[in-house]
């Protein structure tokens, strides 16, 4: 259960809690410029988000399932891992996305339902939603992405739907502040809508500034305490202190970042 958000103003923020049980959570840095954040799942470190040096970004965030968006093999068939692959390794620019998301089915992988908040380089906005309408929001100024499908209309929208209240708090906060944003303002937003409690509380908040090729971000809801990736040095380094770590192919684990006390 995450949210995330892409702000088109005259810089552009793009930013995410990514919500999940306590588990292990690395850094891979590649050498072809791409940052993927891995989440394991019974021992085995699966994608949950990914940026690059060009400014794109995708992830894959939780969602209730269709039938048309199950697994399968076919000739029209794309599954949103392979997308995930081709967007942040720049196969795929925006003419060439949009055509694939028209033509193609886009599937989810087997066990999983997902959609996706999906960022080019060229400032365009796409919600990748595996069995339903994908949405083309163009070069839109805000979008906010939860738990629950955008593709639907807008009049079918409930108070119930999961994330719904996430998705309001951030998407008031950045129409109200659009105009003044900064990385402050985008942890604040985060914190806003980060969750403490129950089976998602947020391990990890971020955010993504394109034109800068950093990423920051804080650990465990701990807000005050942030860290800087820079896709120039291939570091992580903490911004209030001259601590840095390489991160590489293999990986960096978050719990190597924080106290032992912490994890």
């Amino acid at each position: 259960m995450c949210t995330s958000f892409v702000l088109n103003a005259e810089k552009r923020f793009i930013g995410m809690n990514f919500d999940i049980g306590d588990r292990p959570i690395k850094f891979s840095h590649t050498n072809d410029g791409r940052l993927t954040i891995f989440q394991s799942d019974s021992g085995t470190f699966l994608p949950a988000l990914g940026m690059n040096k060009n400014g794109a970004f995708m992830n894959l965030q939780m969602v209730e399932g269709r039938e048309e968006g199950n697994y399968r093999r076919g000739k029209n068939v794309v599954h949103i891992i392979r997308l995930f692959d081709e967007v942040l390794s720049g196969k795929l620019d925006s003419i060439n996305l949009a055509e694939l998301l028209s033509e193609k089915n886009i599937v989810n992988v087997p066990g999983h339902s997902v959609h996706s908040l999906l960022c080019t380089n060229q400032r365009e906005t796409f919600i990748v939603s595996p069995g339903r309408e994908h949405m083309d929001a163009g070069g839109g100024k805000v979008q906010v992405l939860t738990n629950f499908p955008l593709s639907q209309s807008a009049s079918n929208y409930s108070t119930s739907e999961p994330g719904m209240d996430r998705y309001q708090i951030v998407k008031n906060y950045l129409n109200e502040e659009e105009n003044n944003f900064s990385i402050d303002k985008g942890f604040e937003v985060l914190e806003k809508a980060c969750q403490s409690r129950g089976d998602y509380p947020t391990q990890l908040s971020l955010i993504f500034l394109p034109d800068e090729k950093e990423l920051y971000f804080s650990i465990k809801r701990n807000f005050e305490d942030r860290f800087c990736f820079s896709f120039d040095k291939g570091l992580v380094s903490n911004v209030e202190s001259d601590q840095s770590w390489k991160v590489g192919k293999k990986g960096l684990l978050l719990s190597d970042l924080m106290p032992e006390s912490n994890f």
